[in-house]
């Protein structure tokens, strides 16, 4: 779970009527998405809002779900990642804990695999790059893929 922005407040000597907190659950396969967003509001309506209800009784906690990403995981011996892992070179495969679209194909029966040309380290930065050689790299297995495709 990550919050990633907070609101509250329009002035500094102003106590805020309200708050907003923006968060995401990246859910895990095997994770039951709605039984984690069951138990993170029963922690709020618990936890959380009793102690805001001693000062303030008409304290209220809403939760409205934006989107929602299904997890996703595609199997090391899955004839996608074998064809991948052929054309890129590599010998394995790595998890991640990003959000992407790719549970919605793979719940629909569409065999999907999350590859691509740079670093985690440099993406969703002020300054985000990629350098050059990953986009050649990237080009390359293009073509292998462009050319295993069309051998079939």
């Amino acid at each position: 779970m990550h919050v990633g922005t907070f609101e509250a407040g329009t002035i500094l000597n102003i106590v805020p009527d309200r708050a907003r907190f923006l968060f995401e659950v990246r859910s895990i396969p095997g994770d039951d998405p709605q039984a984690v967003r069951d138990g993170l509001v029963a922690f709020m309506e618990e936890t959380v809002l009793p102690p805001l209800r001693a000062v303030a009784p008409d304290a209220r906690i809403t939760v409205a779900e934006r989107s929602h990403l299904p997890a996703f995981d595609l199997a090391e011996d899955a004839p996608l990642a074998l064809l991948v892992q052929r054309l890129t070179g590599r010998n394995s495969v790595a998890r991640v804990s990003y959000g992407t679209e790719a549970g919605f194909f793979q719940d629909a029966g569409i065999a999907t695999i999350v590859c691509g040309p740079g670093h985690i380290a440099q993406a969703h930065q002020p300054e985000e790059w990629v350098a050059e050689s990953q986009i050649a790299s990237c080009l390359d297995f293009i073509d292998r893929l462009a050319g295993t495709l069309a051998a079939r």
